[in-house]
């Protein structure tokens, strides 16, 4: 498998994770040395479908050798549903989690339930529910509070010069 999660497509020329967990030679760190080992840097921000960002997603592959993937966090279901109601919005804000964090308990453990949920009117609480739902499951995950609040205040701050005055509607 390459850097790409579940929902992206493509290749990536330098290596797929799977090779480079599997050429480490040591096994994967546990969740706690993961935290423990990346103090400091435990979430790393970056842009959907990124070059860079899959650079990224590999350099921590191969110093962790778990599985990675890219979390929106503005939930897609929300950003797909505001284009469908004819608004032009981007959503490429994205930070870099390990596989069984993203994927814990079918999605929503970091997700929520967005499968039952309704997508809101207003894309501040739409956005709102998005990060609020990523820092629950950060937390409880064992992530840094604080950095986890620092980086979630930066996300929101890319994903609104991406959407100018998007968010400001109510």
């Amino acid at each position: 498998q390459g850097v790409q999660t579940r929902s992206m497509g493509g290749g990536q020329k330098t290596g797929t994770q799977k090779e480079i967990i599997e050429s480490r030679g040591k096994p994967p760190m546990t969740h706690p040395e993961y935290l423990e080992s990346r103090k400091g840097n435990q979430l790393v921000l970056g842009e959907y479908r990124d070059p860079k960002t899959n650079d990224k997603v590999l350099e921590i592959v191969k110093e962790s050798g778990r599985y990675h993937e890219q979390h929106h966090v503005w939930n897609q279901k929300h950003s797909e549903k505001f284009l469908d109601r004819g608004n032009a919005v981007k959503n490429d804000t994205i930070v870099i989690l390990p596989r069984d964090v993203h994927q814990k308990d079918g999605l929503k453990f970091i997700h929520g339930d967005i499968k039952k949920a309704p997508v809101p009117e207003c894309p501040r609480q739409s956005l709102t529910q998005g990060v609020s739902n990523t820092r629950k499951g950060l937390q409880e995950s064992g992530y840094d509070v604080k950095e986890t609040a620092e980086k979630l205040l930066e996300a929101i701050k890319k994903l609104k010069e991406s959407n100018p005055n998007f968010f400001d509607k109510k």
